[in-house]
């Protein structure tokens, strides 16, 4: 597995095996996408992760990094099917659209709550709504196949991270935070492992 290290210079590298090298040299904005996703030094992370920061030309071997990086590649299928699921299921919970909403909610998901439980969360008798939200960054991972059990039958798992800002009835009031989100992909459809904003 890929393992994010760090050098005595200070200066990061990955271990991987991948086209005859097994050291990489990481540039920053790659230690930065690692840092997102929880990778500190000495964590090894996905195959899959390493490949997106390989695409991205955010690893490279020898001495001179690639010219230019790639900042922004254009989404996989699986992350473009991800995205548009996503952006409808905060549009019905902007526009208070919650029967539409819970269809998209993973039902069987461990510590999925009631519908009940669920329209209350979502702003009904709080007095705060979803009033904006922006896709920070997603990733899409293959779920082994003798994993697939642990998660309802998944093939794909995503995580996405949503910056959202909640408005409070009392006027002016408003929360803003960065929440990470579960999607799982179920009978080819993409539901969300729905835990409270």
């Amino acid at each position: 597995m890929p393992t994010l290290r760090r050098r005595n210079d200070g200066c990061f590298f990955v271990r991987h095996l991948y086209r005859d090298h097994n050291t990489w040299q990481i540039l920053g904005d790659g230690v930065r996408y690692l840092e997102h996703r929880g990778i500190k030094e000495g964590d090894w992370f996905p195959t899959d992760m390493f490949m997106v920061l390989w695409m991205r030309r955010l690893v490279y071997h020898g001495n001179a990094p690639p010219n230019p990086p790639v900042a922004m590649l254009p989404d996989t299928v699986e992350e473009a099917a991800v995205r548009v699921r996503v952006e409808e299921f905060h549009q019905l919970l902007y526009s208070a659209q919650v029967d539409s909403a819970w269809a998209v909610v993973w039902q069987g998901g461990p510590g999925t709550p009631t519908f009940e439980q669920f329209r209350k969360e979502i702003g009904g008798d709080r007095g705060r709504r979803l009033a904006s939200w922006k896709i920070k960054d997603l990733a899409v991972y293959l779920v082994p196949v003798d994993r697939r059990s642990v998660f309802g039958g998944a093939k794909r798992i995503a995580d996405v991270r949503v910056q959202i800002r909640l408005a409070d009835s009392a006027p002016g009031q408003c929360d803003s935070r960065e929440v990470t989100e579960y999607w799982f992909e179920l009978n080819n459809q993409w539901r969300v492992l729905w835990i409270d904003f």
